[in-house]
């Protein structure tokens, strides 16, 4: 009797979709914040996809860069409104919810100083991993579900880590 081969299931995770240059901003450390429209109440580990759009660079400067794959996986810590991180920093008093998930005042103020962070809603991100190999992939729109074994390698290794690593995103002292 013959045995038929059992899926091997992997951890499925967030992934957003990111015009270059800066997926590669965020992969190579250089840009911790991402600025959207829209917030979310996800928190945890999301895959860098770099999409293949013109919005930013022509077809000519995206030459040089990876597009339609991913190209880091971060952990996705806070999602701050910020006009009202702004408002907060200015009273020298954050907002409880902000403070629960473990912002601090230091952070917040380093969030705002980022070249990058324009709003409305900055996604601040730490523990970015660049591939080695990016995973080509088409991207979506929006918040999407991605579940890949290179993927699962990079989390697995990360979290081994987590006891000896402090949590900061890149770029912070």
């Amino acid at each position: 009797m013959t045995e038929t081969p059992v899926a091997q299931q992997f951890t499925e995770i967030a992934a957003l979709t990111i015009s270059q240059p800066y997926a590669s901003l965020i992969a190579d450390g250089e840009k911790w914040v991402e600025n959207r429209r829209w917030t979310t109440r996800y928190r945890g580990p999301i895959a860098i996809h770099a999409g293949s759009g013109t919005q930013y660079l022509t077809r000519s400067e995206l030459f040089g860069y990876h597009t339609g794959c991913i190209v880091a996986v971060a952990d996705l810590a806070f999602c701050v409104d910020l006009e009202r991180l702004k408002r907060d920093v200015a009273d020298r008093r954050l907002s409880p919810v902000l403070r629960r998930r473990g912002l601090t005042m230091q952070w917040a103020q380093r969030i705002l100083r980022h070249e990058h962070s324009e709003g409305p809603f900055c996604w601040v991100f730490r523990e970015v991993r660049k591939l080695d190999d990016p995973i080509p992939m088409s991207g979506k729109r929006g918040l999407w579900k991605v579940q890949h074994p290179q993927l699962e390698s990079v989390l697995c290794s990360t979290n081994s880590e987590r006891s000896t690593r402090r949590h900061l995103p890149s770029g912070f002292s």
